[in-house]
This record gives C-alpha cells, structure tokens and sequence, in this order.
C-alpha cells in the first residue's frame, strides 16, 4: 500500500486525506450528537410531588414538569406575546371586559385519540374548579365557561373585568386542557 500512495499525484493525496478527516469528523460529531436519535432528556428533580395531574396538585416540581409536557390554550412566545397553542391566536372581549371568546384550533386530538372540541375545554376547566386543588382555583371562582353549538367556539364569562385573564391564567401550565375521558375523582 505504501508503494501505491508514492505514485499518486500530490493533489489526489491531498482530496483523499480531506475526505478521510472530514469523514472522521462527522462521524464523531454525529455519534456525540443528542438531537439525531440521541439519548431522551432526563431531568432529575429533588422532591417527587407524587402526583402529575395539573388540575389535582400545586406542587412547584409539579409545575416544572406540566411547563414542558402539558399544553394549555395559549403561551406566552420569547417576544412576550400572547400567541395560540391549542386556541387560535385572536382573543374577542366583550365591551365590559367580562366577557372573553376564544375558537380552537381544527383537528388537535388528546393522547387517546379524541378530538379537541368546546365541551373538552368546558370539561376540564370545570374539573379545574371541581378539584379544588390547582393554584389557579381562585383564578376560577366565579367563570362560568359556554361551549358554543360549532365546537371551536368557547366563552369565558368573567365575574369581573379582566382583560389579562387569558395572559396569566390561560397561559399557566396548571391551566392545561386534560381529555374529557381522564379519570374522574371527588374534590379533596
């Protein structure tokens, strides 16, 4: 092989020994890479709060892990907009302020296969104040939530005016959409 690699032109020596490093190169970069069918994130929390389900528990851990896996109506972006996650972006008050309509997102499905509808969202915000439990309870006492006749349509009737209800409460993790076929429990 050494006598091979003498005769050849110096310039293809040069290609082969760029190619062979390059390729050395990526494949080490690949193998160290976890977003190309790496390792899954792993997060190590120091108390365990023994229950993940948003509408039934106000442990901080908790709320840690329901910011990355629960998903609420809307989110607060980078920027610090209010932007649609489950709901479409364009929020409507009524002239009072305690009114507030939303419309879903079309074909979003639970886990289970269920499709999002209005009921959906009425069921488990009504199971948010039935438990009595989320941190956002309070933030509930009073709303009284329509689904409309289409399905995409949701009415937030407000005790009083409110026109950050959807920026602080809709946003919050514990405000997560859970499917109307989750378990059903008395309140605490």
């Amino acid at each position: 092989m050494r006598f091979m690699w003498r005769y050849l032109p110096h310039n293809i020596r040069i290609v082969f020994a760029i190619v062979v490093c390059i390729t050395t190169l990526g494949g080490w970069f690949v193998g160290r890479s976890d977003d190309i069918g790496g390792r899954p994130l792993s997060i190590i929390w120091s108390s365990d709060p023994q229950m993940y389900d948003p509408h039934r528990t106000s442990h901080p851990t908790a709320q840690s892990i329901f910011r990355h896996v629960c998903e609420p109506l809307f989110y607060i972006d980078y920027a610090g907009e209010l932007q649609g996650l489950l709901a479409e972006d364009t929020i409507e008050y009524s002239e009072d302020g305690q009114r507030v309509i939303i419309r879903l997102r079309s074909d979003i499905y639970f886990h289970d296969g269920t499709l999002l509808d209005a009921q959906a969202v009425k069921s488990s915000f009504e199971r948010l104040q039935h438990q009595g439990v989320s941190p956002l309870f309070n933030e509930f006492r009073g709303v009284q939530i329509d689904a409309h006749a289409d399905q995409r349509t949701v009415t937030f009737h407000l005790p009083e005016p409110d026109y950050e209800f959807v920026r602080l409460v809709l946003t919050n993790s514990y405000a997560a959409i859970v499917s109307p076929h989750t378990e059903k429990s008395t309140a605490p």
